[in-house]
């Protein structure tokens, strides 16, 4: 995991390290929406001004860590990035499966088990293919909080708790 670096585990030392050149942003509808690319590019346009570091966005709307896999070559190494931003977990999670705090059946809880487990396979071999080819990468942890309903009170049964699957997601 030497190129793996988690955003909520920062060494505690700063290393003197090579500025990124090209940076690949990989992810779904927030990295493509969420304007995190074209914020990015505009801080490193200000704060290194004499560089020419260029951002792209790869977020679709809609995919999966299975999709961006299936796209790496395509949206992300076909660009020879110096880094890769990863942020993939919203559609991963299986919302409908998280209509209510506890799984409704023990089938719907082995559908959440199997939508955590092909999450966690994917972001794998994301990052093992960007370090193989020599790009350092930063993965993002999905936004754990997607609720589409209010809840009731605490001493009721909890509904959309869509954040219970995402939470998982991002400590892994």
């Amino acid at each position: 995991e030497s190129g793996l670096l988690h955003c909520n585990k920062l060494p505690a030392e700063k290393k003197a390290r090579k500025l990124p050149h090209r940076i690949v942003c990989l992810g779904d509808s927030i990295t493509s929406h969420g304007f995190f690319a074209g914020e990015l590019q505009l801080y490193l346009s200000c704060r290194y001004p004499q560089e020419k570091i260029e951002v792209f966005n790869a977020g679709i709307g809609g995919d999966t860590a299975s999709d961006g896999f299936r796209r790496l070559e395509r949206d992300v190494l076909s660009r020879a990035p110096d880094m890769a931003i990863v942020c993939f977990g919203m559609n991963d999670v299986g919302r409908d499966l998280f209509r209510t705090r506890l799984p409704s059946s023990g089938e719907e809880a082995a559908l959440r088990e199997k939508c955590f487990q092909s999450y966690c396979e994917n972001m794998k071999k994301i990052v093992d293919a960007l370090v193989a080819n020599n790009i350092e990468v930063v993965v993002m942890a999905p936004f754990p909080y997607d609720e589409y309903g209010s809840r009731p009170a605490p001493d009721q049964k909890y509904e959309y708790c869509n954040c219970i699957g995402l939470e998982k997601l991002a400590a892994h």
